[in-house]
């Protein structure tokens, strides 16, 4: 399996957040990003849910923040990170693509960030 596919199906909230594909977060800088510039996985496990609830549904056994496994990570480790949009699911919901970069590497994030905005097709389109 590869790195963003192995990033992409672990649980960090069920470890506590000790690990991050593979390497413990307090090991110093992250191994992925010696070889790679970006990592990129979905923004949150679930699309939108009903205003008033802070945990979504099928994710009742976790706390506010242990859901939130894709990014809570990154703000461990202080990297920079940011969501853009990724399309809508068959609901007309959106669906976000968070992206992180190596420390102090903010420029080639919004860099990236902001070629997504500017090629995306549906950029005015707006949830239902």
């Amino acid at each position: 399996m590869g790195m963003t596919a192995t990033a992409c199906s672990r649980n960090p909230g069920s470890a506590r957040y000790t690990s991050v594909i593979g390497v413990s977060i307090n090991a110093g800088p992250m191994a992925f990003f010696e070889a790679y510039d970006i990592l990129a996985t979905p923004a949150l496990p679930v699309t939108a849910f009903d205003v008033g609830r802070n945990i979504p549904p099928g994710h009742e056994d976790r706390d506010a923040v242990s859901w939130v496994y894709y990014s809570y990570p990154f703000n461990l480790t202080g990297q920079p990170a940011v969501s853009v949009n990724a399309g809508f699911d068959a609901d007309g919901l959106p669906v976000g693509l968070q992206l992180v970069a190596r420390s102090f590497a903010e420029e080639t994030l919004f860099s990236l960030a902001t070629a997504f905005e500017e090629h995306d097709p549906e950029l005015d389109r707006r949830p239902v």
